[in-house]
């Protein structure tokens, strides 16, 4: 009995003490990019609910930019939904992408087919 008091206080520091006073995100900056990519992989129903990949051409990197239907569909484009299913076609990715902050890492504005 005696020792479930000071191991009850011992636990309430503890949990008090992990909290932090300091606001997760903060002021996030971005820089405004652009990147030639291709489509690597369209999963679902163009017509329906989908995703769509885009990995930029010619840099050895694993990045790559997913977006789903809602947010491709606010994006401003030049062109229509068919034109992902050929890999071979060439976008032009307007990005902000961040540099500063744990925000959303890129927002994609606009969307062009070459």
């Amino acid at each position: 009995m005696k020792l479930k008091l000071p191991f009850f206080v011992l636990l309430i520091l503890i949990f008090l003490s992990s909290c932090k006073k300091e606001k997760v995100g903060g002021a996030c900056t971005y820089d405004d990019v652009t990147k030639k990519v291709n489509v690597t992989f369209v999963d679902g129903d163009l017509n329906g609910e989908f995703m769509v990949s885009f990995q930029p051409i010619g840099v050895d990197t694993d990045e790559v930019y997913r977006m789903t239907d809602k947010q491709f569909k606010k994006v401003k484009r030049n062109f229509d939904l068919e034109a992902l299913q050929n890999k071979s076609s060439v976008f032009e990715l307007s990005i902000e992408e961040i540099t500063k902050g744990t925000c959303t890492p890129f927002i994609i504005s606009e969307i062009m087919l070459e």
